[in-house]
């Protein structure tokens, strides 16, 4: 693991001889980067544990003398956004005077087969720079008491403008990151909010991803810092996966995402409902590329589920904005969800939508910790951040191929009732109670409706109602038991069949009547855990609680 701070010519960084510095610091910069590093992350995957207070040491050491190196040198770039009104001291006096203030603010747009006005606007609320689409007659409106002498007659202010040969006209509207589109089309993107340098150092937050975050794994670790480096250099397209982040507050999860989400200035959103995520009126996510989740959804929102997953892995999105007609643009959207509640999205057995991450709740209440990462972070942390990120080698990596966590195998036991009830019987090492007798697992054979009545207890004791035929419970029980849903295999551990044998003492002989027979209890549990892709902790009374 080499660190960011790290240049190629550790003894040769810039130095701003134009501005006056501290010679020793300077010196023993130099004599800090001759050394070790201080807590590599290599050494530290078998142990979780480090001084953290030395950690802070250095990094405050190296915000102090990276603050020296970057004298002088430019600064993240800031959004000059002109106001709709200006103010009473700088009022246009001329025709031509309104012209050109309006068209710094103001331009004309087709968009969803109409002709409107878009201007940018920052948000009162969260302060975030919006595109913000009205109708001719609203600003004909807006401006009626200001007009203007023009060919002896006073009009309207925005009626001059928009009948101006040279206002600012588009005839298409995209958002296409890193592009140069034609004069003639409106580029959503407006770039990261930072210049990227070397001279920066994010040790803190880097030490924060791979033990907290990734909860010191170091497959996770490379995997995160990938999807990250991926969102900012967008080299192909959408990953497919969303990361989902579950942990107790005040972890530091926000900490994590909103430090990626300032790379990304305006093209960051912050959604803290489903509404928001999901809903119909969605024109705050037509130039975003990473959206951040915070408590946003939760696994058993069914009406939602399609929208979101349309929103991991769909490569368009049709954008609908209120009294607008909808309009569709290129989806670049990457997500991350952060959440204390156990069940957050809807998983199958073999999803691979979500890598989600247990995260390691050490630094709860450690504000100085917290504290000194963002001093290192205003002070050229980000910059470092956005340099690294996309210099980062996405050559080797599938992020389609997520790591197959215990966490994500939670969140597809909570999200399927059969998985639940194979783990019950299993650990209960039998199919079902007759006549409050146990029948043991794998004994002979057991009628599929009395199954299927014992999953249906089992779904009212758990408050859920599943409403399956035969059938469908049928097709349940091969998705976990069977190497493939539609043919036979021998591995299979569930089999379907007919017999007219008297299965449960009937009185008299019966009909041919439908039911299963099962292996043995270790080769249904090693089938599951071929299904989900890791190990499972069987015979554990809290299974949540376990993970």
């Amino acid at each position: 693991m080499s660190y960011p701070f790290k240049n190629t010519e550790p003894n040769k960084p810039y130095i701003n001889n134009d501005e006056p510095f501290e010679e020793d610091k300077i010196k023993s910069y130099h004599k800090f980067m001759e050394m070790d590093d201080p807590a590599p992350l290599a050494e530290l995957n078998s142990n979780k544990e480090y001084d953290v207070q030395s950690s802070i040491a250095v990094a405050d050491f190296e915000t102090e003398i990276f603050t020296l190196l970057r004298a002088g040198q430019t600064q993240s770039p800031e959004m000059d956004l002109p106001a709709l009104l200006p103010d009473k001291l700088n009022q246009p006096q001329t025709d031509e005077q309104w012209f050109e203030h309006l068209n710094k603010s103001l331009s004309v747009v087709m968009c969803g087969g109409k002709s409107l006005i878009l201007r940018l606007a920052k948000s009162s609320s969260t302060g975030r720079i919006e595109v913000v689409f009205g109708k001719k007659n609203e600003y004909i409106d807006f401006f009626a008491n200001k007009r203007v002498e023009f060919e002896k007659k006073f009009v309207n202010v925005f009626q001059y403008w928009f009948s101006h040969p040279n206002r600012t006209t588009y005839s298409d509207i995209d958002f296409a990151p890193g592009k140069t589109l034609s004069d003639t089309v409106y580029n959503l993107w407006q770039g990261f909010a930072f210049n990227p340098s070397q001279l920066g150092s994010w040790r803190l937050l880097d030490e924060h991803i791979f033990h907290v975050i990734c909860n010191g794994d170091s497959l996770l670790y490379e995997y995160v810092l990938d999807w990250l480096a991926d969102a900012i250099q967008l080299s192909s397209g959408k990953p497919g996966v969303s990361l989902v982040l579950i942990g107790k507050k005040g972890t530091g999860k926000g900490v994590f995402v909103n430090a990626i989400g300032k790379l990304f200035g305006r093209h960051f959103l912050h959604l803290t409902n489903s509404r928001q995520l999901t809903g119909q009126f969605n024109s705050h996510m037509q130039d975003v590329i990473l959206i951040f989740a915070d408590e946003a959804f939760w696994g058993g929102d069914k009406q939602a589920e399609g929208n979101l997953k349309s929103l991991i892995t769909e490569p368009f999105i049709v954008i609908e904005p209120k009294f607008v007609n909808a309009f569709t643009v290129k989806s670049y959207h990457r997500l991350i969800i952060a959440t204390n509640n156990e069940w957050v999205v809807p998983a199958s057995e073999d999803e691979r939508r979500y890598c989600v991450l247990n995260v390691n709740d050490d630094r709860i209440g450690n504000s100085e910790y917290f504290n000194a990462m963002q001093r290192q972070l205003d002070n050229g942390g980000y910059e470092a951040l956005l340099h690294d990120l996309q210099h980062r080698d996405l050559s080797q990596c599938n992020l389609r191929d997520a790591p197959r966590t215990d966490g994500l195998s939670v969140q597809t036991y909570l999200s399927d009732p059969m998985f639940q009830f194979l783990v019950h019987c299993l650990n209960e090492q039998s199919l079902f109670s007759l006549n409050d007798v146990p029948q043991p697992w794998g004994e002979g054979l057991v009628l599929s409706r009395t199954f299927l009545a014992h999953f249906d207890t089992f779904c009212k004791r758990l408050g859920k109602t599943h409403g399956v035929t035969e059938n469908s419970f049928g097709k349940s029980l091969r998705r976990w038991l069977c190497e493939n849903d539609t043919q036979l295999n021998d591995n299979d551990c569930v089999r379907y069949r007919k017999t007219r044998k008297n299965i449960e003492n009937a009185m008299s002989k019966p009909d041919q009547q439908s039911c299963y027979s099962f292996k043995s209890i270790d080769e249904c549990k090693a089938m599951i855990e071929r299904k989900l892709g890791t190990t499972w902790k069987w015979n554990s009374d809290e299974i949540l609680d376990e993970y």
